[in-house]
């Protein structure tokens, strides 16, 4: 078991090339921060966090994902980005994705064209300024 940067225990060796941030903001909106590589090595790790920050906040009024600091984003990424976008909708959650028009997420967005179906913002005040965008 280690130590991760966000002081966290863990028992994946991976843990230290991901920081995951999450608190839930005045108007009860859960911000999750995440630094670092996601891929397969990080992915169980990433999964528990999101499962952990979602125990603690259950009833947000939206989830915002901030990836701006990422530095990979594999296929491992993508594939929790879409299931967090999944539950955050079964639960009527809007759900945002933070880029900071960082190209280690955008592009891997763009290629798969979920760029057109997740609600993607550049900045944290673009997040705050519009509606989420209602996608089907």
């Amino acid at each position: 078991m280690s130590t991760t940067n966000d002081g966290a225990m863990t028992d994946s060796p991976y843990a230290d090339s991901i920081v995951v941030d999450a608190s839930c903001t005045k108007d009860g909106t859960v911000v999750v921060r995440i630094v670092g590589d996601i891929d397969m090595a990080t992915q169980r790790y990433l999964r528990t966090r999101l499962d952990e920050t979602f125990a603690e906040f259950p009833s947000p009024k939206a989830v915002l994902a901030d990836l701006a600091e990422v530095t990979f984003f594999g296929s491992a990424g993508i594939e929790l980005l879409v299931a967090l976008a999944e539950r955050s909708a079964a639960r009527g959650h809007p759900f945002r994705i933070v880029t900071g028009n960082n190209r280690a997420v955008i592009r891997p967005l763009e290629v798969t064209g979920l760029d057109r179906s997740l609600d993607l913002v550049p900045t944290f005040d673009a997040a705050y300024a519009s509606p989420p965008h209602r996608r089907d």
